[in-house]
């Protein structure tokens, strides 16, 4: 693909300026896998927790980290909560800094092992399962300038990261939906799809691009300076105004400890993620939702670049039996790009005989809306 190759050429040195990758993620840092942060659920019961008015203080990528000195005095942050904003619905804080976390800690090992020609890399997220990531370098990519290729391996590095991260939290969601627990004490399948969870990877691979890519800031600062800005354009709410939000939607999307709803429009195959807004607010009659794009190397630089990543996933988890049920050749790992959307057909057709035919929609009849990127 000499073309591909030209144009990122041209498009790199005459508009990328130059820029570091994130200062504070380095490589004795990058060897710890993001710490785990305890969820929310999205309505009242056991596992339901109010996000605190005010700023959430300076993200930790590991708890106890030695702070920047030009943040001394800043608290630590808030790792737990639920948040309403105006745009995005409901957002679980412990879900937004994980997927923030885990593409920075991706990022860092695939621009590493893009640097070094490597061709595979395998990696674990917090479950057993295991995902195969396969690079095809295009044709002159050895040829191309050095700072060239350095700009190149930063933005694939990341948006690789951002696509990786996001499989493999809808991942979680499936696994979780089929009784997966982080302990076999347990399943997790209440707080499986529910409305916080999905707007909350969307938003922050989106935020973990930014701050990664921000050459002023150490990793942890960049963070938290995306997070507030993120959430203050998304119409971020009080802690009142997000309990009326969550009281406007009782008996609808919740009864006591209980979702009645499910979030299933992942993005699996549209490509975007609608979130769902509470109406008639006083505080916001009339919401317009934010459209998230789901991550892909179909725009890197201006050029499609789907061919230079392969995700295959091996499940390696009890709930695997239930999920291949959907899949024509059960032994084979499966293909996120063409495997999600036959399985979430089915977890769908799944949902509505449990929860009946509305439990997809937030409304019986949902106003028609294009949104705003």
């Amino acid at each position: 693909m000499p073309r591909l190759i030209l144009l990122f050429l041209a498009h790199l040195v005459l508009v990328a300026p130059p820029r570091l990758f994130a200062r504070d993620l380095t490589p004795d840092l990058a060897t710890r896998r993001p710490r785990v942060r305890l969820a929310s659920l999205p309505f009242p019961g056991l596992f339901y927790h109010e996000a605190p008015n005010g700023e959430f203080g300076t993200h930790h990528y590991i708890p106890f980290q030695k702070m920047d000195p030009r943040t001394r005095g800043s608290r630590f942050e808030v790792s737990r909560g639920m948040v309403y904003t105006k745009r995005a619905g409901f957002i679980d804080l412990a879900h937004l800094r994980k997927t923030i976390d885990w593409t920075a800690y991706i990022a860092h090992h695939v621009r590493e092992k893009l640097r070094r020609g490597e061709s595979q890399w395998k990696v674990r997220f917090y479950e057993p399962t295991l995902f195969y990531l396969r690079f095809r370098y295009p044709e002159g990519w050895n040829q191309l300038p050095a700072e060239t290729k350095a700009h190149l391996l930063d933005e694939l590095a990341i948006q690789i990261a951002q696509e990786v991260t996001y499989v493999s939290l809808t991942w979680h969601e499936i696994i979780t939906w089929y009784g997966y627990g982080a302990t076999l004490l347990f399943s997790e399948k209440a707080s499986a799809f529910t409305v916080d969870d999905v707007v909350a990877h969307a938003l922050g691979v989106r935020i973990a691009g930014a701050a990664i890519r921000n050459p002023h800031l150490p990793y942890n600062q960049a963070v938290t300076h995306t997070l507030e800005s993120e959430l203050r354009a998304l119409g971020r709410v009080s802690r009142a105004q997000a309990r009326e939000a969550l009281e406007q939607v009782k008996g609808n999307w919740w009864t006591w400890n209980r979702s009645r709803k499910r979030f299933l429009d992942v993005g699996y195959p549209q490509g975007k993620v609608e979130p769902w807004l509470v109406r008639d607010l006083s505080f916001d009659p009339a919401p317009e939702p934010r459209i998230f794009t789901v991550p892909s190397l179909r725009n890197v630089a201006g050029q499609d670049c789907r061919e230079m990543l392969d995700i295959r996933i091996q499940p390696r988890v009890l709930q695997s039996n239930k999920v291949h049920q959907w899949l024509p050749e059960r032994e084979n790992p499966i293909h996120p790009e063409e495997d999600f959307p036959i399985i979430l057909d089915g977890i769908r057709t799944e949902m509505k005989k449990k929860y009946g035919p509305q439990a997809l929609l937030p409304y019986a009849d949902p106003p028609f809306t294009c949104g705003k990127n």
